[in-house]
């Protein structure tokens, strides 16, 4: 897992690293705090699942749990209406700061009229910390499960 205070952190990312992180539909990224702000705001206003990754370029961890993440997304998508978005530390180091993100991957679950219920540090060891913390949420707001 990455801590945030690595010494070299790049200002700018091509296209292709970018498209390497939200290639999958079933995991849209968020640009900026604006979009973060309004995302979060819609979750708690409409009553939707919302799971937030925060991830680095640079960060190991964050290319290892990428597939595992984006695998738990495709399933989840499919049997529940859980949404899945990932937000880039790069580009959104104040944020980061202001949520008080200290490493990374991190995640958020915001559980509808809840607001954000939960938030962890999540590497691709742990990826199933990520599915039974999110069945919680999916159980308790009586959507479906992945078995039913």
């Amino acid at each position: 897992m990455a801590v945030l205070d690595a010494p070299w952190v790049p200002t700018a990312l091509s296209a292709s690293t970018v498209a390497s992180f939200s290639s999958n539909d079933a995991v849209r990224l968020v640009e900026d705090e604006a979009e973060y702000d309004a995302l979060v705001a819609a979750a708690i206003e409409e009553d939707r699942l919302v799971v937030i990754k925060f991830f680095a370029s640079w960060c190991r961890a964050c290319k290892a749990m990428a597939p595992k993440y984006k695998k738990v997304a495709q399933v989840r998508s499919k049997n529940s209406t859980a949404e899945f978005y990932e937000i880039m530390f790069d580009n959104n180091k104040a944020l980061c700061k202001k949520l008080r993100i200290k490493v990374l991957p991190y995640i958020q679950i915001v559980a509808g009229g809840e607001g954000i219920v939960d938030s962890f540090t999540c590497g691709p060891s742990k990826i199933a910390l990520l599915s039974e913390r999110l069945e919680k949420y999916i159980q308790s707001e009586g959507h479906p499960t992945e078995s039913e």
